[in-house]
């Protein structure tokens, strides 16, 4: 057992006792040391944050909401954005692509006393001048297009809601008219290609009819009839597929269409198009053109025919992507296409005479987002020459906008009376996949026949019109703009020129497949897309001689 202590046991002890200081009594000094303590808490607590960084937290908003704020040159954000600014008068500078730069003054206060507590606060809000309405829609449907091509989408790259926010920004521009934003609205049609997409288009439109729709297919018809009217009321010659629309919300929602007979009209849609009446090569005539080494073969199109994948059912469509071939009518009419894609030698003639276009410039093509870093990559450090020495092979690794340039140069080749009729370009998707039935199946360049890269041009068979290897050997750059709906509106790429404004895409459509594919993987109403800036070495291009009339009808 342990032995425990008594109260005797345990020593005695003494109170401490502070002594005197320079005379001056304990209880008098701690009190002033206290008292110094306490003051100087509250100086680094109410002070000294004021006598640091003296000034105010300024909150900027604008209208719209995005724009790029600069303070004394320095970015501090996108509005809306808060953040803090030394006293004293700075200078301000709001930026937003398609609105005016606005630059100011700004005299912010300061605060010494209590501003960690009771910060300083102000709040600036300016109202940008819209520099021009098809700028920024221009502006707007560029980044949306991005998103649309993008494909599926990832917690980590969420959608903005970019549609929504564009329509709201433009809520009290005397400029903005509701016509036009209605249109911007059809034009939007063309980049619903997921759900979220879907979702932000039903809320722009919610907003420009000022109600609200449940994210259901129920709803869809609905959506569909306001859309179409809103159209009417732009007074834009629109083409609007309402029952492709319904379709693709059901698709993206993964809902069944409330609407029981939208397949079946979708279905008879298809069934009334006649494909070999329209293809009958028993009016192919033998009519041909010489321009600068190039023949062009007549392609008799009538004025509008029927393209797409005809073996389609709709009852076997399950992804989006694949309404984007379903059978439809083109404004097409008779045109010349060149019987071969254009080759090395016939591009270094083009390359003499417009030297801006040679490898020697492709810096300054690259830097303006002409071209990309394999512009004529295959020629031997640059010297043109090297390209006659395969001067029969089909030029690749040429961007969209060298294409067109090419196509520019030859309309100025053009004698007098042809160029009063007619414009060299390149054929949009419709005339290009009507040359390619009326021509017939030819034996493809592609992988599977064992070619390891493309075949001189006019060294296969021709086809019924004269033309060679519009399916196989390189892809073909088109005129029209690629978009991953379509169809919404009822056509490849929509107008050229559309009644309101012209809006650009991100990709420029290709046709054709190239050695790279197998034959089975490149049918005639096969469809793709690259950004215009890209020189790809499967990619070449193939000239059309468009009549003027023709392409007025079709863009005015």
């Amino acid at each position: 057992m342990k032995n425990r202590k008594t109260p005797q046991d345990i020593p005695e002890t003494k109170p401490v006792k502070l002594k005197p200081l320079f005379g001056v009594k304990p209880g008098v000094y701690l009190s002033v040391i206290y008292g110094l303590a306490l003051l100087m808490l509250l100086f680094f607590l109410l002070i000294f944050p004021g006598l640091k960084k003296n000034g105010a937290r300024v909150e900027f908003d604008t209208q719209p909401m995005g724009a790029a704020i600069f303070v004394d040159q320095r970015y501090v954000g996108s509005s809306p954005t808060e953040v803090f600014i030394e006293k004293g008068t700075h200078d301000i500078r709001v930026e937003k692509e398609a609105f005016r730069t606005l630059e100011t003054d700004l005299r912010v206060p300061g605060r010494i006393v209590g501003s960690l507590i009771f910060p300083k606060r102000l709040e600036k809000k300016y109202e940008l001048e819209l520099h021009g309405l098809a700028e920024y829609l221009q502006s707007q449907y560029l980044r949306i297009s991005d998103w649309a091509l993008v494909g599926d989408f990832y917690d980590r790259y969420r959608y903005p809601e970019l549609m929504r926010r564009s329509l709201e920004a433009l809520e009290g521009f005397e400029a903005a008219e509701d016509s036009d934003l209605y249109y911007f609205l059809y034009m939007l049609t063309n980049n619903i290609s997921e759900a979220e997409l879907l979702a932000d288009f039903n809320r722009a439109l919610e907003l420009a009819l000022g109600r609200e729709y449940e994210p259901n297919a129920t709803e869809a018809s609905d959506m569909a009839e306001h859309i179409a009217t809103l159209l009417n009321e732009s007074s834009s010659s629109t083409n609007f597929n309402r029952d492709l629309y319904m379709l693709t919300w059901s698709l993206l929602f993964e809902e069944d269409p409330a609407d029981t007979e939208l397949y079946d009209r979708l279905q008879q849609r298809i069934d009334t198009l006649d494909f070999r009446r329209y293809y009958n090569r028993d009016e192919v005539r033998s009519d041909e053109l010489e321009v600068r080494g190039h023949r062009f073969v007549h392609v008799p199109a009538p004025s509008s025919a029927p393209v797409g994948n005809e073996d389609i059912s709709i009852a076997e469509v399950s992804r989006v992507e694949e309404l984007n071939t379903l059978p439809h009518m083109e404004k097409i009419g008779p045109f010349y296409l060149a019987s071969t894609e254009v080759t090395r030698g016939q591009f270094s003639d083009f390359i003499r005479e417009n030297p801006r276009w040679g490898p020697g410039n492709k810096k300054q093509l690259t830097d303006s987002g002409l071209v990309d870093e394999q512009y004529l990559d295959f020629m031997d450090q640059g010297n043109v020459e090297t390209m006659l020495r395969g001067n029969n092979l089909p030029v690749s690794h040429v961007s969209w906008y060298a294409a067109q340039a090419y196509c520019r140069w030859l309309t100025e080749q053009l004698p007098l009376e042809l160029r009063e009729l007619y414009q060299v370009r390149l054929p949009s998707e419709a005339q290009w996949e009507f040359a390619a039935r009326m021509n017939g199946e030819t034996p493809l360049i592609s992988a599977d026949r064992g070619y390891n890269g493309a075949q001189a041009a006019s060294s296969h068979r021709e086809g019924a019109l004269g033309l060679v290897d519009l399916q196989g050997n390189l892809w073909e750059w088109q005129h029209n703009w690629y978009f991953p709906t379509d169809l919404i509106d009822g056509a490849y790429g929509l107008a050229d020129s559309p009644e309101k404004f012209d809006l650009e895409g991100r990709e420029k459509a290709l046709r054709g497949g190239s050695w790279v594919q197998n034959q089975d993987q490149v049918p005639v109403w096969q469809r793709a897309g690259h950004p215009p800036h890209w020189s790809s070495p499967f990619v070449g291009f193939r000239p059309a001689l468009v009549p003027l009339e023709s392409i007025e009808e079709q863009e005015g």
